[in-house]
């Protein structure tokens, strides 16, 4: 069960309260083991927290399951902080290094690797140009500010 399905099996928790993973499994149309190794995920990221209840005539033992929603938020925070330091360090970078690139666009390099390269592309030969970095700077810039203002308006 990939990422997205995370989205899903906390949609059905976030509806119905309290859930195990038959009943989330039957909601999804997925198999339970899946959706237990989705749970896993949350637990130890305690995303959600769970319940053990023993059936007293089997003695089997269910899991009820329950969205944690203030850790998804401290979860989600913490996941924008990481994401605004490591676009603030791509930006830094873009913006203080040198980049050259082929007419074709199949390699773009820094000084030092062009130098290394005697300023020819590795894939089609073409020589290598001094490439304008601006756009990819701008959208680092939207991206910064975009993340700057989400944690700003979550109050983090």
């Amino acid at each position: 069960m990939a990422d997205e399905h995370v989205g899903q099996v906390a949609g059905v928790l976030a509806e119905k309260g309290e859930a195990t993973s038959e009943e989330i499994a039957r909601e999804l149309g997925v198999k339970q083991k899946f959706v237990r190794i989705v749970l896993q995920g949350l637990y130890s990221s305690r995303a959600v927290s769970c319940r053990r209840i023993k059936d007293s005539e089997t003695g089997w033992i269910s899991y009820r399951w329950r969205l944690e929603p203030s850790r998804v938020l401290e979860r989600l925070e913490r996941a924008k902080r990481a994401l605004l330091r490591e676009t603030k360090g791509e930006l830094r970078h873009e913006r203080e290094a040198m980049f050259f690139a082929c007419e074709e666009g199949c390699t773009r390099a820094e000084f030092g690797e062009a130098m290394d390269l005697g300023f020819r592309c590795p894939h089609c030969g073409g020589e290598l140009h001094e490439f304008d970095n601006d756009g990819i700077v701008r959208a680092l810039e939207g991206r910064v500010e975009r993340l700057e203002r989400d944690l700003e308006r979550d109050g983090a």
